[in-house]
């Protein structure tokens, strides 16, 4: 049993192979936009980029978020692990017209930036990449650098995607990945269920709202829960 070394992730390993396409992802979560841009979704997040707001991606990867941010005239920040990463951010939002540099090297418990410094903290499918009882952390450094009444917008599998069912449970929060690829027999992190993901949120921010989001195609069936949730 491993932690996913940092070093494994690739643009090779993590796009091209995956996506089976030319380019990493161009446009931003559906549902990200919606539950942040609207007030229709969420109370907590009600029309939350109607104002100028500092925002930060962990892991924002193609920066296909970062996009969205930028478009809506935001403060846009992003987090990635490695330098071939961040490269591959700056490099994909150059090929859509966008120039964007605010991008750092860091991760889920290393997050590079002072206390209290963001209005609002995007985690798209990062949690369950911490491992070894690391969650706990994690949720407290997500909200280190939220201001006070900041957003915390997170998203991670849920336990009947096809992800969870390729792991093998081990412990609470610890979970052995039995699939193919450079993820094989590392340590992961999921969640029992929305109620599992909204009574750990609870310990850190003051309310939590929970969302499912299912994706259904001919190869896939994808499970997600998504929370938004305010410091």
């Amino acid at each position: 049993m491993q932690e996913l070394d940092k070093k494994k992730w690739t643009k090779k390993n993590s796009v091209n192979s995956f996506f089976s396409s030319k380019h990493p992802p161009s446009y931003p979560s559906e549902m990200l936009v919606k539950i942040l841009s609207s007030s229709r979704y969420s109370f907590l997040s009600n029309k939350f980029i109607k104002k100028k707001k500092k925002i930060c991606e962990i892991g924002c990867f193609a920066g296909n978020n970062i996009r969205f941010f930028i478009e809506t005239n935001q403060d846009a920040h992003g987090v990635e692990i490695n330098y071939e990463l961040i490269d591959m951010c700056k490099k994909n939002l150059k090929r859509l017209g966008y120039k964007f540099n605010q991008i750092s090297l860091g991760n889920n418990l290393q997050i590079p930036h002072k206390s209290n410094f963001f209005d609002a903290l995007v985690s798209i499918n990062t949690l369950h990449y911490s491992a070894k009882n690391e969650i706990p952390l994690v949720l407290n450094e997500f909200k280190r650098v939220l201001k006070t009444n900041g957003i915390l917008y997170l998203e991670t599998v849920n336990v009947d995607d096809e992800f969870v069912k390729q792991s093998k449970r081990e412990s609470k929060f610890n979970w052995l990945h039995l699939g193919k690829g450079f993820r094989n027999k590392s340590i992961l992190s999921f969640f029992d269920g929305s109620t599992h993901l909204k009574k750990e949120l609870e310990k850190y921010f003051r309310k939590v709202e929970i969302y499912k989001k299912n994706e259904i195609t001919n190869q896939t069936k994808k499970s997600f829960l998504v929370a938004v949730c305010k410091v």
